[in-house]
């Protein structure tokens, strides 16, 4: 099997898993280890790169890591998506500010507005 259907077959399983979380709208980490982890498939392909002849070896390395970048793309705008579906549902514009007092009253004011107090 040659480098180029092993890419396009990790293509195809990406797209499937990346479809699938969408429509669940689940977590992506999932998918980054999966293809982008230590052990992940992309990296599984950096390791069968070894056995491409040289000629083949640069056009094969390039072709990895633009579906490396696709991938990461592809990851950063679900996460994007995800934020900004968090942040606009926590946010209510309707509610008053809530006040929190930061700190306390210096002891020497403390003492100087007893003194007036008398």
């Amino acid at each position: 099997m040659s480098i180029n259907n092993k890419i396009d077959e990790l293509k195809n399983s990406f797209i499937s898993d990346y479809e699938s979380l969408k429509n669940v709208k689940g977590n992506p980490t999932s998918l980054i280890n999966k293809y982008l982890g230590r052990k992940g498939l992309i990296n599984e392909l950096y390791k069968f790169l070894a056995t491409v002849n040289s000629k083949e070896k640069s056009i094969a390395g390039k072709l990895i890591n633009d579906f490396k970048n696709e991938v990461t793309v592809a990851i950063n705008k679900l996460n994007v998506k995800e934020k900004s579906k968090s942040n606009s549902a926590n946010l209510d514009l309707s509610l008053p500010e809530t006040y929190e007092s930061v700190g306390s009253i210096h002891p020497i004011t403390l003492i100087i507005d007893e003194i007036k107090d008398i």
